[in-house]
């Protein structure tokens, strides 16, 4: 060993760098079978099935029950959620959510997802009398709030479907609890790239939300704009939207989305 005499010589371990092959080929391909990992990796399929079968009693892979092919589980995600928790996207988006604020005089809050509701990882409020509070570190519901709907919509079906089959609170006579409506408003959030909450979750409350992305395409947060119904009429709805929209372009960005196919430097 050369260098410093303090410093340790590393032996990968061989059977965890087998175990991450396997999480590496479901991610590039999205869904396989035994026999192709086996393949993929050069490992045997009798390697293969008991790393797949550790993974999926922790959840960080699915076995589809009909066809026995696999993809990667909830888990990781959970796991990405901490790290986005910790990571440069709060810091990184502070000075937005700021401007936002200045150019809307809204509360501007910004969510990830956090196991089955959303959390508020950081919010800038509106510097108006009557406003929408929310300390960060507030956790909301999924299918009452404009961040959750963008934040759901995004989801594999599984999930989706383990949320509708859950318990739908009703906030509001607005709130959306009927299983078949919600699929329909997701639906709708999934073609116009953003979500709205009126008066669902609260009585007087507001919210439009849009998502951002990071360098794989992926929704990663919610940015979004909340306040007073009696603010948010038609003009100032469309307002509101066209900056939340900026500024998420802008994050993605910088968090190295893809922009017409090409990656943003």
């Amino acid at each position: 060993m050369s260098g410093n005499t303090n410093q340790r010589e590393v032996r990968p371990v061989k059977a965890l760098e087998h175990a991450i092959e396997v999480l590496e080929a479901l991610a590039r391909h999205g869904e396989m079978g035994l026999s192709e990992i086996s393949r993929e990796i050069g490992l045997s399929k009798t390697a293969v099935y008991n790393i797949l079968a550790t993974f999926e009693v922790r959840r960080m892979v699915n076995r589809d029950p009909a066809t026995s092919r696999y993809r990667l589980g909830w888990r990781l995600y959970e796991y990405g959620t901490e790290v986005l928790k910790n990571n440069e996207l709060a810091p990184l988006a502070r000075p937005w959510l700021k401007e936002l604020v200045r150019r809307t005089r809204e509360t501007v809050l910004l969510g990830i997802l956090d196991r089955t509701g959303i959390t508020y990882v950081d919010r800038v409020e509106s510097d108006r009398p009557l406003r929408m509070v929310a300390a960060p570190g507030r956790q909301a519901s999924l299918h009452a709030t404009a961040s959750g709907k963008v934040l759901l919509a995004a989801q594999p079906p599984e999930f989706v479907e383990e949320i509708l089959a859950g318990e739908l609170r009703r906030y509001t006579p607005e709130t959306i609890v009927d299983p078949d409506e919600l699929r329909a408003e997701l639906r709708r959030v999934a073609e116009r790239g953003f979500a709205d909450c009126i008066r669902e979750h609260e009585p007087e409350i507001c919210s439009i939300s849009v998502p951002i992305r990071d360098y794989s395409g992926q929704v990663v947060a919610a940015l979004t704009l909340a306040g007073p119904v009696t603010r948010f009429t038609e003009a100032p709805r469309e307002a509101a939207l066209a900056e939340l929209k900026r500024v998420s372009d802008a994050l993605a960005e910088q968090l190295g989305a893809r922009r017409n196919g090409e990656e943003v430097a």
